[in-house]
């Protein structure tokens, strides 16, 4: 489905009403609202969108930024005409609900923002720095995955199904890999 001019893969499912528009983390995919979906079936008309650059959808050209994708979103929802969606963001998901409800093109029912960043502070930029600049670096991807490990995992978490994760993590496009430093929230 192409939504403002960008090629962009969704699932839809459920019974009910009330339209619910899922936005995955950044470099996450809509399969991480599979369960979730599967339990609001019978109440919600359910959106699981993969963003340019993640899951099913390609980055065609497209450069990440949260206005740009807080863009895509507003578009899905005019696009698909729905009426007063929920929409439901985990992480930069829900950072992204935010600004595209600000926009003022959606009126939605509802944000849900899960874990989403608020704004950041001096130790965060810090941090983005730091990440801007290993990007240039020969490691950065092997870099990425160690810090990430440690920031979003702990030590009991570090398994088998810890490490899937962290390579499907690094292994999105360079573009959106390089828009890391802006998701590295408070």
């Amino acid at each position: 489905m192409k939504s403002g001019g960008v090629k962009m893969d969704f699932e839809s499912s459920g019974l009910g009403d009330v339209p619910l528009i899922c936005i995955h983390g950044w470099a996450c995919n809509s399969e991480q609202f599979a369960g979730l979906s599967r339990l609001l079936t019978k109440d919600f008309h359910i959106f699981q969108l993969d963003l340019p650059g993640h899951g099913q959808s390609p980055l065609d050209g497209f450069s990440p930024g949260f206005e740009r994708y807080a863009d895509v979103i507003a578009d899905f929802a005019l696009t698909q005409q729905l009426e007063r969606p929920v929409l439901l963001g985990h992480s930069m998901g829900g950072v992204l609900s935010l600004i595209a409800v600000a926009s003022g093109r959606l009126q939605p029912r509802a944000v849900i923002n899960l874990d989403g960043s608020l704004p950041a502070g001096n130790k965060t930029l810090a941090g983005q720095e730091r990440i801007r600049n290993w990007l240039e670096e020969p490691d950065f991807r092997r870099r990425l995955v160690r810090y990430l490990r440690t920031a979003f995992f702990l030590p009991s978490e570090r398994d088998a199904r810890c490490e899937a994760i962290l390579q499907t993590m690094c292994s999105a496009p360079d573009a959106v890999l390089r828009f890391l430093p802006e998701q590295v929230g408070g």
